[in-house]
């Protein structure tokens, strides 16, 4: 029979709950204090059968509310954080990049 879980999935299963949450503070702490000198973003990505545990939602549930204990910190989702991108190009930084042909990444090819 085939196995239904993918390597991923399965590993992160077996990450304990305590694990977890303590490597969310740890990336938290650090680019918080990073912040002090540039701006920080963090990102969470929650897949439905991985997070989507009901264990876990207690997890989440006590970073969210250690993380909005600290000042400064704004909770958005990507559209909201494009928004405001664009609303203040005076202090958004710009890339402007070679064309995909050259520079090998992504994006614009003109």
């Amino acid at each position: 029979m085939k196995d239904f879980w993918p390597n991923k999935a399965r590993l992160a299963l077996s990450v304990s709950l305590q694990s977890y949450e303590q490597a969310l503070k740890d990336e938290f702490d650090q680019l918080y204090e990073e912040s002090e000198k540039t701006r920080r973003m963090m990102t969470i990505s929650l897949h439905d059968r991985i997070s989507g545990h009901a264990c876990r939602a207690r997890v989440l549930d006590r970073f969210f509310t250690y993380v909005k204990k600290h000042e400064g910190v704004w909770f958005a989702r990507k559209d909201e954080i494009a928004k405001w991108a664009l609303t203040t190009p005076d202090i958004t930084p710009k890339v402007d990049r070679q064309p995909a042909s050259i520079s090998g990444l992504p994006g614009r090819s003109s």
